[in-house]
Formats: C-alpha cells, sequence, structure tokens
C-alpha cells in the first residue's frame, strides 16, 4: 500500500514538473516574440 502511495506521488510531481516546464517554455517564448518586435 505504502508502495503504491509512493509511486502516486512520484508520477503526480513529474506530471507537475512537465507542466512547469511547458509554462516556463511558453512564456520565455513570449517574452522572445515580445523583445524581437
Amino acid at each position: 500500500m505504502d508502495y503504491y502511495i509512493l509511486t502516486l506521488k512520484k508520477k503526480q510531481k513529474e506530471k507537475l514538473d512537465s507542466i512547469k516546464q511547458t509554462l516556463m517554455k511558453k512564456s520565455i517564448k513570449s517574452i522572445l516574440i515580445r523583445s524581437g518586435k
């Protein structure tokens, strides 16, 4: 049971990390586009 919970938490963290990375990439892109104009 504990192992299951740990795996679940790890998966959730990985999902959050990937979402954060995507958001950062998007914001960096928009900043670059804005500064490029």
